[in-house]
């Protein structure tokens, strides 16, 4: 991590990675809304209202909102499957030891 950090190109990374998962974790206060529900017109143009600066998708939901849920929804994935291969070790190494050439079949 310290290596990473000594040069421009991992800090600016560093930088981007921080802010996308500090928007996935604020996403209820950053959003306007809840980004299944019909909140404006459908197809609108991003940069065109400020109510909703990425605009709308042909249902009329709010992109932004659907971004930020989105990428909470990608923190949940991650910190799962941090510990999965956790418990995979741990199973594997509690299985019993046969000796060579042996069978679990009899």
């Amino acid at each position: 991590m310290s290596r990473l950090l000594r040069t421009p190109e991992g800090v600016i990374g560093f930088a981007i990675l921080l802010v996308l998962i500090l928007a996935g974790l604020l996403a209820p206060i950053l959003s306007p809304g809840d980004p299944l529900r019909i909140a404006g017109r459908a197809l609108l143009t991003p940069f065109t209202d400020p109510a909703f600066p990425l605009g709308t998708d042909r249902l009329g939901r709010d992109v932004l909102a659907g971004l930020l849920y989105g990428a909470r929804t990608s923190l949940a994935v991650i910190r799962r499957q941090r510990f999965r291969p956790w418990c995979w070790g741990s199973a594997s190494a509690w299985r019993p030891v046969l000796p060579a050439g042996s069978s679990t079949r009899r």
